[in-house]
């Protein structure tokens, strides 16, 4: 059972996970609040500093740039498949006891299958680096007292990015933890 997921994870580590949010910040009727220009800034500036290029502008801008392949992540990759080469391995064990290879009389150790693991490692790291996009488009309400951005884009680069700008995600409510307060 852990063959075919630890496989769908080897493929899906080379590709990035793109999702589509929309945020809210303070536009510039608000207190304290930003005009689209004032955003737009923010935004690029925060791109740049991350290694993205405008890549075509326009109603929505296009950022693209380049994630370079991490060592962490082969290593993390190459640790799941040991333990899951480990799992078949310990199920093939059990279940296999009286099988010999025919005509040779041999018995097999399943426990070689987890020497296939450094595989995942090579296959991931032969992918080499992807380029990511990243569309944003940016409009203001009627009053202007809000921002609205629409972003759209690898889901780690949206999570970090909403975090480093202070924006709130669309029709959600910031709710203060214990531990901020203080």
């Amino acid at each position: 059972m852990s063959f075919p997921g630890i496989w769908s994870q080897i493929k899906r580590s080379t590709k990035a996970k793109t999702k589509r949010k929309t945020f809210v910040s303070d536009g510039e009727s608000a207190k304290g609040g930003k005009d689209l220009r004032q955003q737009a800034g923010e935004i690029m500036a925060y791109m740049k500093a991350n290694n993205y290029e405008v890549f075509e502008a326009g109603e929505v801008i296009t950022f693209r740039g380049l994630v370079k392949k991490s060592v962490s992540q082969a290593c993390f990759l190459i640790f799941c498949t040991v333990l899951a080469m480990a799992s078949l391995a310990l199920v093939l064990q059990i279940q296999l006891q009286d099988f010999t290879i025919p005509f040779l009389g041999i018995t097999p150790n399943w426990f070689y299958l987890v020497g296939l693991s450094p595989y995942a490692g090579i296959y991931y790291w032969k992918s080499g680096d992807r380029v990511d996009d990243v569309k944003v488009k940016l409009a203001s309400s009627d009053d202007d007292v809000e921002n609205e951005i629409t972003i759209e884009g690898n889901d780690e680069e949206l999570e970090r990015m909403w975090r480093t700008l202070e924006w709130r995600e669309k029709g959600m409510v910031k709710i203060e933890g214990l531990l901020e307060g203080t």
